[in-house]
């Protein structure tokens, strides 16, 4: 891929709105889940529009922050859906 083939959110020739819902990302915390007293993270990448994560083009990993401190790294991969269940770690 040369440069100039790479899309850019105001390349209006090579971009459309539904290549961009397919990356963001929707979060949901998700507290006492299913009665566990544990609260999970929901994370869909592409909720209104799949996201195809194939070998070909697929999302590797999710950060998860808190401001600006790292709380964890999802691994996703191509072999799987980009939709995790994500038990939250809380420290003091």
């Amino acid at each position: 891929m040369n440069f100039e083939n790479i899309i850019k959110a105001e390349d209006t020739k090579y971009y459309d709105s539904m290549s961009e819902e397919r990356h963001i990302p929707y979060m949901e915390v998700l507290k006492n889940y299913d009665n566990s007293g544990k609260d999970y993270i929901h994370i869909v990448v592409g909720e209104n529009v799949k996201h195809p994560n194939s070998l070909q083009h697929q999302i590797q990993w999710i950060e998860l922050y808190a401001r600006t401190q790292m709380l964890d790294t999802i691994k996703i991969g191509g072999s799987t859906s980009p939709r995790e269940l994500h038990l939250m770690h809380y420290s003091d």
